[in-house]
């Protein structure tokens, strides 16, 4: 999503140095890429539905660009930030869950976010007691 947002910067950006110089034309063809741009946008937001499931071996992530699987043992916890809910991994970068963001939130509160990041530790803390309790205990 940041490179369609650069796209646009750089486009809307290039349409006023164009317009300056006075090539209708090439406005013409800045502003379609522009509606390309958001058009893509919006498919990949709309109709490219992003989900998060849950088991008792991990999570899957699908987000419209990346797919992911993580197990409960490398997953070290759940955040809720600004933005989608995150799952911090033991190796590798925090993975945004995609499904967590609301397009319209109210009053500044999240309250589908909020849902998803507390299902998602109660999860985490459920499959960390049953680790410690299903390991061998020293004699």
């Amino acid at each position: 999503m940041r490179v369609l947002g650069l796209a646009l910067i750089g486009v809307l950006s290039w349409m006023v140095l164009v317009n300056a110089w006075g090539d209708p034309r090439m406005t013409t063809v800045g502003l379609a890429i522009v509606v390309w741009c958001a058009g893509s946008w919006a498919t990949t937001r709309l109709l490219v539905r992003p989900t998060v499931l849950v088991d008792d071996h991990g999570i899957s992530v699908v987000n419209p660009f990346t797919s992911h699987r993580v197990a409960w043992a490398e997953v070290l916890s759940v955040t809720l930030g600004n933005g989608p809910v995150r799952v911090h991994q033991r190796q590798g970068p925090a993975i945004p869950l995609w499904a967590s963001i609301e397009l319209a939130p109210i009053r500044g509160e999240h309250p589908h976010a909020d849902r998803v990041a507390l299902a998602l530790s109660t999860r985490l803390d459920e499959a960390r007691h049953r680790h410690r309790s299903t390991k061998p205990r020293p004699s």
